[in-house]
């Protein structure tokens, strides 16, 4: 989790209008002003996370779910 958390983390601050509101354990909620970056970054964390080379092999799966309606 704390590889998981740290590339989320890193994906996130990549993009100037997205702000992490609530991390839970292995969820985050994440809050962001226009929906092209809300899919630039979760794109962006996807490919990061299947990128990384996780320890003993395992096998990491996400799930990311992106709200369209204005906050």
């Amino acid at each position: 989790m704390a590889d998981q958390h740290r590339i989320l983390c890193e994906a996130i601050a990549r993009w100037e209008e997205v702000r992490e509101v609530d991390p839970q354990g292995d969820a985050f909620l994440v809050a962001v002003s226009r929906l092209t970056q809300t899919v630039g970054a979760a794109a962006e964390a996807r490919r990061m996370l299947s990128d990384h080379v996780w320890s003993e092999g395992v096998a990491v799966q996400v799930r990311m779910g992106i709200h369209t309606s204005e906050p």
